[in-house]
């Protein structure tokens, strides 16, 4: 009762609910009111816009060939279809776990994986952007880029095995749903190629496992 009436005193704070990520992300899940459920969905999905769309704009910038938006909207498209894929799994193993999880609740918590993502994202963009300013090598910018979305996907999962553990019996379910997210929001990088570049919304013609592509971007401007 008390997780629920933290959350109902500061339904509109966009600040609170990322201090929540940052510190404890469990406060967020409890979310029997309809209202409080739109209200912090809709939070947490403007976190993972701002993150996901400040990283994009970076990689985007660093091309300059192509509309800017580009990037940004692959790159969030991307981070969304990860997480929506990977929403079933997720209900099913939390449940398999021992936690007693409405399908309202794994939504929330999909949705606290890609915020926290994206709020590391939204740090390392600042850093990025330097990089992207002090060089012209296609392949420092992508491994440096690569390197920090390999960490925000690490820190997302670690803040959502945190919010879970407290509720599962059996953990392993969920580490188990840790490494399909990683596979899926990995292959997504290869599935949305380039992610800059002058190229439309249109699906490659060769299908390429996120391994191959990443050997591959180090070979040509567009990735």
């Amino acid at each position: 009762m008390r997780q629920e009436l933290w959350f109902m005193a500061h339904p509109s704070k966009l600040l609170s609910v990322s201090e929540a990520l940052l510190k404890d992300p469990a406060k967020l899940l409890p979310t029997a009111e309809p209202v409080s459920f739109f209200r912090l969905t809709s939070q947490l999905f403007l976190i993972t816009a701002l993150g996901f769309g400040m990283s994009g704009l970076v990689i985007g910038g660093f091309s300059g060939e192509a509309p800017i938006y580009y990037a940004p909207a692959k790159i969030l498209f991307g981070g969304i279809a990860a997480g929506m894929i990977t929403l079933p799994g997720l209900y099913i193993l939390t449940n398999l776990s021992g936690a007693d999880f409405t399908f309202r609740n794994t939504v929330v918590q999909i949705l606290i994986t890609l915020a926290t993502i994206g709020m590391v994202l939204l740090a390392l963009a600042p850093i990025g952007w330097i990089i992207s300013e002090s060089t012209n090598s296609q392949e420092i910018f992508q491994t440096l880029m690569l390197f920090f979305y390999t960490v925000a996907v690490g820190m997302g999962l670690q803040r959502s095995l945190r919010a879970l553990s407290k509720t599962c019996e059996r953990p392993l379910y969920l580490k188990l749903w840790m490494v399909i997210f990683v596979l899926v929001s990995f292959q997504m990088t290869s599935s949305l190629r380039p992610l800059s570049g002058e190229s439309p919304f249109t699906q490659p013609n060769n299908h390429q496992f996120f391994l191959e592509h990443w050997l591959d971007t180090f070979k040509t401007e567009d990735w």
